[in-house]
């Protein structure tokens, strides 16, 4: 994944792809590293905002929240995903 970070200009096909697996991964972590698990989320989220280009992002946002195992967990991503789009609604607002 480092790889396809570093190359700002990865193909759109292979990042979701490997976004999808890295999600995926991530579903193996014990519930006991729930908090981490949201971490390690919450970091591929703002690298799909900051590093990608904004017409991915919907398609993105949307393979995260599919390659999420369980109902519960999904809508915690979802929850973390709305947090993230108001504190930067915030931020802008602040701007002006």
């Amino acid at each position: 994944m480092l790889r396809l970070v570093q190359e700002r200009k990865a193909r759109p096909d292979e990042f979701k792809t490997l976004l999808e697996q890295v999600v995926h991964h991530l579903e193996a972590m014990p519930h006991a590293e729930r908090l981490r698990w949201l971490e390690l989320l919450s970091y591929i989220q703002a690298l799909v905002y900051y590093e990608r280009d904004p017409s991915e992002r919907r398609v993105l946002q949307e393979r995260i929240e599919i390659s999420v195992g369980t109902d519960k967990r999904r809508q915690e991503v979802v929850n973390m995903g709305r947090t993230i789009a108001d504190v930067l609604k915030e931020e802008g607002l602040e701007k002006g």
